[in-house]
């Protein structure tokens, strides 16, 4: 084996070496640009689907009382199901609406003057 034969393989085995790593990193660039869109993009298509649920969502003036409760609340307000849908009130449904959320107009307004 002579001189140069040694150094050819060393040459290629670096060649190898450093070749790969740039192309691993051409595919990291690659990639992390990819997302870079599609983060964005996701968070329009997140957004047009909340757009089209708020149109669903609209206003009840006898049954709001029913659909709008968070969870812990639906629960409780459950016996309070048949009047409601058999009153069909509005004033009920108001006076109910402003039961339920009134723990989150305390806490807002706790929150809003402590911090």
């Amino acid at each position: 084996m002579t001189l140069s034969s040694e150094y050819g393989y060393y040459f290629l085995i670096v060649f190898l070496i450093v070749s790969n790593i740039v192309l691993l990193n051409f595919i990291i660039a690659i990639l992390s640009n990819t997302y870079a869109q599609l983060k964005d993009v996701n968070k329009a298509l997140y957004l047009n689907e909340v757009v089209k649920v708020r149109n669903i969502f609209e206003y009840d003036k006898y049954y709001m009382s029913i659909v709008a409760l968070f969870i812990p609340l639906n629960y409780l307000f459950l016996p309070v199901v048949p009047f409601v849908i058999f009153l069909k009130s509005k004033t009920l449904n108001k006076i109910l609406l402003h039961i339920a959320y009134l723990p989150v107009l305390i806490l807002g307004t706790t929150t809003f003057f402590v911090v």
